[in-house]
């Protein structure tokens, strides 16, 4: 499957981008991902704000283009910043991997990015796993 393109990228950025600012900021990010205002509840807003602090490498509190192209396209942040290491990578890969349905390890975006994505489910069986560990 070929990459989307810059166009096909910022199309799908612009449509998160809801106030036009040219950054996603969380409660965006949030609205995108959790469009359904019923299944935020604080465990899975908190799962959705690990991944936007991840995503979020600069540490503005905003993704801009370039984050949102690096984690679609699963491009490696460049060197300076490797030395920074995600809080739950495994939320931000389940993130993604909701919008990767055929796991090739890429995104169609007329597809899967424009449509809404509820990942409640997921993270409340992870929120369930950590509670009965640590329970």
């Amino acid at each position: 499957m070929a990459k989307p393109s810059d166009q096909d990228l910022r199309k799908v950025f612009d449509h998160i981008d809801k106030d036009k600012s040219g950054a996603i900021t969380l409660d965006e990010f949030i609205a995108f991902v959790l469009p359904n205002a019923a299944s935020r509840d604080k465990a899975t807003i908190m799962g959705v704000e690990v991944a936007f602090r991840r995503l979020d490498v600069d540490k503005t509190g905003t993704i801009n283009f370039e984050q949102f192209k690096r984690f679609v396209l699963k491009t490696p942040e460049p060197k300076e910043k490797e030395e920074e290491k995600p809080t739950d990578d495994k939320v931000l890969r389940g993130v993604f991997n909701r919008f990767d349905e055929n796991g090739d390890g890429s995104v169609s975006l007329s597809h899967h990015l424009c449509k809404r994505v509820t990942i409640s489910k997921a993270l409340k069986r992870r929120d369930q796993k950590d509670a009965n560990r640590l329970g």
